[in-house]
């Protein structure tokens, strides 16, 4: 009877332990990028008072130059350190300011009227010949063809006659 006490508080041990590690385990990995997270921060504040420290140093012996660099070093840091704008102000320095970008202003171009041209005639034997083309018949294909190369030369003459029209005009 003692045996199975013993062997019975031990089995419940383990578990008890096995539980706390599984528990431990799950709350050690939420926690630790929360803690690189905070750690990253400090680490950043603190080497931001140490250079604002060092930046006060340089400043008060009159090492204007090195101070410069490092408030310079700080803004890097904190951009809106206000110890570290302060003395730069005290300087001379004159924090950059916000580029605006005016909005380009819309051209207006005057109206360009192009009188219309007349349409190309198209002669009905063309037109017909184009429209009743039947792609088995050699002949009517020959004929189709000859047409739009009759109505392409009409055109050709349009284009010529309004390229010569908007020259005269300018």
């Amino acid at each position: 009877m003692a045996d199975n006490v013993i062997s019975y508080l031990i089995s419940y041990i383990y578990n008890v332990f096995k539980r706390a590690a599984f528990v431990f385990s799950f709350v050690l990995f939420g926690i630790v990028p929360c803690l690189a997270q905070d750690y990253a921060q400090g680490m950043r504040s603190l080497v931001v008072n140490e250079l604002m420290q060092y930046g006060q140093q340089l400043y008060d012996r009159g090492d204007m130059d090195g101070a410069k660099a490092v408030f310079g070093h700080v803004l890097s840091y904190d951009k809106h350190q206000p110890q570290a704008l302060k003395y730069l102000k005290q300087m001379g320095y004159v924090p950059p300011q916000p580029v605006t970008i005016p909005k380009p202003v819309p051209v207006v171009l005057p109206a360009v009227v192009v009188p219309s041209p007349a349409l190309v005639k198209i002669d009905a034997s063309d037109k017909q010949a184009v429209d009743a083309v039947n792609v088995a018949d050699i002949e009517s294909l020959k004929k189709a063809i000859d047409a739009q190369k009759r109505i392409i030369e009409k055109l050709k003459v349009q284009v010529q006659q309004m390229r010569s029209s908007l020259e005269s005009e300018t």
